[in-house]
């Protein structure tokens, strides 16, 4: 393995543990039968790739306030998961 420069190695650490986290989570609810993923690999990434868009996106003078947004990712995120 090569060596990362600067903090690189720690953020793709950390970054591993919380898709592990979340599709550890997802994965339990479809087998408590509360989910239904179409991919319990790519489902998380997605959740992931959308908060993640959305906090470099975001203008608070912006054409939907705050509240709207989350409004719409919470309803989007339950599609995801089937809910």
């Amino acid at each position: 393995m090569t060596s990362r420069p600067g903090n690189v190695a720690e953020v793709e650490r950390l970054r591993k543990l919380y898709e592990d986290e979340l599709e550890a989570i997802l994965q339990d609810g479809v087998d408590a039968g509360l989910f239904r993923l179409d991919d319990t690999k790519v489902t998380p990434l997605a959740i992931i790739a959308m908060l993640t868009g959305i906090s470099i996106r975001y203008q608070a003078d912006g054409r939907l306030s705050l509240n709207r947004i989350e409004t719409l990712y919470v309803g989007m995120v339950r599609r995801l998961v089937g809910l």
